[in-house]
């Protein structure tokens, strides 16, 4: 009786066993498809891309002339041009959410939120001509609200890893306000301006504040090494990244 006992109690600590062993596993596999948290790490990296805006001398972008053709009253017909513009301050990029990491079996994707705190498209000349009244002056438009989506993907093995630029995109600008000089005889005017610098700034000048990132992370990427600052990675160091 007793041995028997002790064979039934050798099967149930086997059983066990096992079932640790199984659920252990697991839990290692899912986890490497779970997110974490890397503020620190992404902050650092924004302090390099700053940097690489600076010194590319990219922070202000020549922009393309806007010209438009409108109808006022009585369905006369008049003309507005700016000109010598530029986009403005993309140094001041930075995190607006949390940013996270997301680990494959080969692949880790680093995804993020960013904005720029201070964003506007100045014209130094502009003329509007309706009539026999031809307004001249400086324009800007300020985009209070914007984003910019941001993937990074690292490919690693055991001895290497290397970062490739994924997703950026500007998914948002809102709340576009523009002033302008010397429009006072023109000032019904104003709401279809600020319609043809928003519909301009979607057809243009976003690609080319999506390209200057790029150039940018790409550069702070070569100089500051993501990977070797992420856990778990067999060649990351293990910190406090929030």
């Amino acid at each position: 009786m007793c041995y028997k006992m002790s064979r039934w109690v050798l099967l149930m600590l086997l059983v066990i066993t096992y079932s640790y062993q199984t659920n252990s596993q697991d839990v290692l596999s899912n986890s490497v498809t779970d997110e974490l948290v890397i503020n620190k790490v992404v902050d650092e990296l924004l302090k390099y891309v700053r940097t690489a805006i600076k010194d590319l001398n990219v922070d202000r972008l020549a922009v393309p002339d806007l010209k438009e053709v409108f109808t006022g009253p009585f369905g006369i017909s008049g003309e507005f041009n700016a000109s010598n513009g530029s986009v403005a301050y993309l140094s001041t990029v930075y995190r607006t959410g949390d940013a996270t990491v997301k680990y494959g079996k080969m692949v880790t994707t680093l995804s993020l939120d960013l904005g720029l705190k201070n964003l506007v498209v100045d014209y130094n000349n502009y003329k509007a001509k309706f009539l026999d009244i031809g307004p001249t002056g400086k324009m800007r438009a300020t985009i209070g609200q914007n984003s910019v989506y941001l993937s990074i993907f690292l490919y690693y093995n055991i001895r290497n890893c290397s970062e490739e630029l994924g997703l950026l995109v500007m998914d948002q600008f809102d709340d576009i306000n523009v002033k302008l000089t010397g429009l006072d005889p023109l000032n019904w005017l104003l709401d279809d301006i600020a319609t043809w610098v928003a519909k301009d700034f979607h057809d243009n000048i976003k690609y080319l504040i999506e390209n200057t990132l790029r150039q940018a992370i790409k550069t702070a990427l070569v100089t500051y090494n993501v990977c070797k600052f992420l856990p778990h990675l067999p060649f990351g160091e293990e910190s406090n990244l929030h």
